[in-house]
């Protein structure tokens, strides 16, 4: 069964942590240790890498996701804004994804304010207006959240950028940059954090570096860790982090580095967190009334006496991930002028989606388990005897990646005459397969389930595991998926470098092999097998030294694992832009940023049309005609499950909770204006203004002019902080950050025939900190105050009833949010 579900240790990590452990004792065999090299000579960078040490405060000159190397961005024809070590700091956030919060192009559905997230929200990730559900880590896919920790920055690079790495969503890439062991100085920094809402936080930054015993072998050692409790204002929604990171670096010649990097990450949380609700299908059989289109009442409206933070999880049951990570990187420098780098990293991940007593994974009514013919309600049901309860089944289910990937980068700088030349050119693979269990538990009649009263401040404290279990999906494949890359870019400068051209191809090899949810042989018809060459180029001009203009066309390519209801694959995603834009850097780069305007086309992938059938509509038509004759009722099986009488109201899933229609292939268009700007008009004294108006719609078929999910046309984000450089309050910092988010898309009903969207409101997030850094006995002390949420702006769920059952609801529900107040000190020496 699935008795072994934490990720397995392989001997990768035996041997890697070995030789950090040898060369943390061969530095540590030093008499004393250095606060600078030990030759006093300056530690030369590689072109692949890019240091936080140009970073002033939220500040930062160059980027590594523009062009693959250390770039000046100012002379990069791209939009790239990079959110700093110092930002991240000051915002206490938890991981990468709680940064998206400050740039306007970006609306992340799934972000949490108090935990770090298991993963990006599926589907909830908008960048541009287009969906998408991974990032990158140094300039390779990355699916999970990175613990802040680890993380030295995080660059976001907007637009296609195939040529660059290959796959690319059409909106843009995130890269997060990790931490390199620093051989230039000792460092040690501990910090320590608590929150009102019980959770509580530990990090440590200790860095050592030196020669290795007696010899002139240069090294360093880095480890990074965190560890917490999490925990919000919701019942029952403690959970647990833990983060290792571990960074080596050699010098064992001239121009020569050897870097390894073993990371360690794990992250869970309780299931069934989230909220019921009923529509007017079902309601009369919870003594409720529902009424109008598309309307949808909370359990806490139809029960008042129960609050919005109870829920009924246990501590068993819980959503968790597990991530291994080791990567082995070779740097070379052959001259001045010629440097190639070289790395192969393996990954290892396992998510359990959860593993106890469940509702179904979701947090609707009735949702139900339907597996193999045999069907059972779960979640918030009524039960034969009457009673409104919350029904569970025992359920176990995972999904496992293995990510083998290599690849290898030369860089050559050429001056010819008063041209200078970058020519890149490099090969990377990217080899993952994909699996997954599935269990459920019932004895020889039917599922095993528990039911729990439908009040708050009762025990949900597990029965206990059942000892028999029924294999659903079998431990097999799910996804094989190899991509090869082969690019090639040129950034040329000319006219006394006023003029940039930065010229890139990448020739992209995708196989992808997919197998069905319940079979263990591949689905050939699902082979994604695509050849593609994915172009960029870009253009710069310098009008004043201050003020530059530039136009930029790339691509993008991605295959989707996107499939509709019938499990038929959706093809890959191709996209095209182009943009204009200035970027300024004024008052001696007191001022600096970027202001852009794009178009973006995206063809293939999937969109959403609520009208087209899918899996349970065709049941639907199945019943109704089965019914008529054997039970001369057509409404008999369809009532039984509590379907809809309207066909166009079945949905995925359980044909009541999922999404209308199904998937079909996509033809989408993305406009809009950018602002970015970080202002810095003191040395103590910092802006951060981020602005977007994007338009993003359908362009073809039943769903033209529609836009995704949660898209936003109007954002505006930004950050203001001030330190005292002198006098008694030397040291003291204020600063606050806010994020003004338009009204979002929420879904698109059907009213008389025509398809009309709803909206969530406008929403108003702003947080403050205030902090207070001095030394003391020889030790850099800090103390920081932090308020989230001091707006307690709302979430949504559900739709209040409309003035008839032929109307349209268009009002949410308004769930309470509250404030979160954090306290933190930390050391450093």
């Amino acid at each position: 069964m699935h008795k072994n579900h934490t990720l397995k240790t392989r001997h990768g990590k035996k041997s890697a942590l070995l030789l950090c452990s040898v060369l943390a004792a061969g530095l540590s065999a030093q008499t004393a240790p250095e606060s600078k090299p030990a030759d006093d000579t300056v530690i030369e960078l590689s072109p692949f890498a890019v240091t936080t040490e140009k970073d002033v405060g939220y500040k930062a000159s160059n980027s590594i996701g523009g062009t693959r190397s250390n770039t000046p961005i100012k002379d990069i024809a791209l939009n790239i804004q990079v959110f700093t070590k110092d930002l991240q700091n000051d915002l206490l956030t938890a991981d990468q994804t709680q940064l998206s919060r400050y740039n306007a192009a970006l609306v992340n559905g799934g972000a949490s304010d108090t935990n770090r997230d298991i993963s990006t929200g599926y589907n909830s990730f908008l960048f541009r207006g287009f969906i998408q559900n991974w990032g990158l880590r140094d300039g390779v896919r990355e699916y999970d959240t990175v613990d802040s920790q680890g993380i030295a920055r995080v660059e976001v690079v907007k637009g296609p950028a195939a040529a660059l790495y290959g796959l690319s969503y059409a909106g843009g890439v995130v890269n997060t940059i990790t931490k390199t062991a620093d051989m230039t100085k000792n460092f040690a920094e501990l910090r320590v954090t608590a929150n009102d809402q019980g959770g509580q936080r530990a990090t440590a930054d200790l860095n050592y570096r030196g020669k290795i015993g007696t010899t002139n072998i240069k090294g360093a050692i880095r480890y990074n860790g965190a560890g917490a409790l999490t925990q919000d204002a919701r019942e029952h929604s403690k959970g647990k982090t833990r983060f290792n990171q571990i960074n080596c670096t050699l010098q064992p010649l001239e121009g020569t580095e050897i870097q390894l990097l073993v990371s360690n990450g794990w992250v869970q949380k309780p299931n069934d967190l989230g909220y019921y609700s009923l529509t007017p299908t079902n309601a009369a059989t919870y003594g409720a009334s529902v009424v109008g289109i598309g309307a949808q009442k909370p359990l806490q409206v139809v029960h008042p006496e129960i609050p919005w933070t109870w829920n009924w999880a246990d501590t068993t049951n819980v959503v968790s991930t597990g991530t291994n990570m080791y990567k082995l990187t070779f740097n070379q420098a052959v001259g001045e002028n010629l440097h190639f780098t070289a790395y192969f990293q393996n990954n290892s991940r396992l998510n359990v989606a959860g593993y106890g007593w469940d509702d179904n994974g979701n947090s609707q009514n009735g949702s139900g388990w339907d597996v193999g013919g045999r069907y059972i309600q779960s979640g918030w049901i009524v039960n034969t005897a009457g009673d409104q309860v919350i029904r569970k089944v025992y359920h176990y289910r995972d999904w496992k990646d293995d990510d083998h990937a290599q690849g290898i980068t030369g860089v050559y700088k050429l001056q010819t005459g008063p041209i200078n030349n970058t020519f890149t050119a490099g090969w990377a693979h990217w080899d993952e397969r994909f699996t997954s269990h599935k269990y459920h538990t019932r004895d020889a009649v039917d599922y095993k389930y528990w039911e729990l009263p439908l009040r708050s401040g009762i025990s949900t404290a597990s029965p206990g595991a059942p000892n028999d279990y029924y294999l659903v999906v079998p431990g097999g494949n799910r996804e094989h998926n190899q991509n090869s890359y082969y690019f090639g870019t040129w950034q040329m400068a000319a006219i006394d470098n006023r003029l940039k051209v930065n010229l890139a191809i990448n020739h992209t090899q995708i196989t992808n092999l997919i197998w069905d949810d319940v079979d263990t042989t591949v689905d050939y018809s699902n082979k994604v097998d695509i050849s593609k060459n994915s172009p960029m180029v870009g253009v710069m001009f310098d009008i004043t030294k201050e003020v530059s203009l530039f136009y930029v066309h790339s691509t993008s390519l991605f295959p989707t694992t996107d499939k509709n209801d019938f499990w038929k694959q959706m093809p890959s995603e191709v996209g095209k832009s182009n943009e204009v834009g200035v970027k300024v850097e004024l008052l001696n780069g007191k001022i600096s940023g970027t202001l852009s305007y794009y178009k973006i086309k995206k063809t293939g992938g999937g969109v959403r049309d609520s009208h087209a059938d899918n899996r349970n509509k065709l049941d639907w038509d199945q019943y109704r005609a089965n019914d008529a004759v054997q039970y001369s009722n057509e409404w008999y099986t369809i009532d039984q499950k509590g379907w809809s009488h309207n066909r166009d109201e079945i949905t995925t899933a359980d044909g009541k909770t999922g999404a209308l229609g199904d998937l079909v292939p996509a033809e989408l268009e993305s406009k809009g204006f950018e602002a970015d700007l970080v202002f810095q008009p003191l040395k103590t004294l910092q802006l951060v203004v981020s602005y977007a108006h994007n338009t993003e719609e359908s362009t073809k078929g039943a769903t033209m002019g529609q836009t995704n999910g949660g898209h936003v046309k109007d954002q505006v984000a930004g950050l203001v902080k001030y330190t005292f450089d002198e006098g008694s309050v030397k040291g003291l910092y204020i600063g606050t950050g806010y994020q003004y988010t338009g009204k979002s898309v929420a879904d698109y009903q059907t009213v008389n025939g025509e398809t009309v969207c709803r909206y969530y409101p406008k929403v108003f997030y702003l947080e403050a900190f205030v902090g207070y850094g001095f030394k003391a006995y020889g030790v850099n002390h800090n103390i920081q105050f932090n308020v989230k949420n001091l707006t307690k702006a709302a979430d949504y769920f559900g739709w209040q009833d409309a003035s008839s059952a032929t109307a349209l609801s268009t009002e949410p529900y308004k769930v309470p949010t509250y404030a979160l107040y954090s306290l933190s000190y930390g050391i450093s020496f």
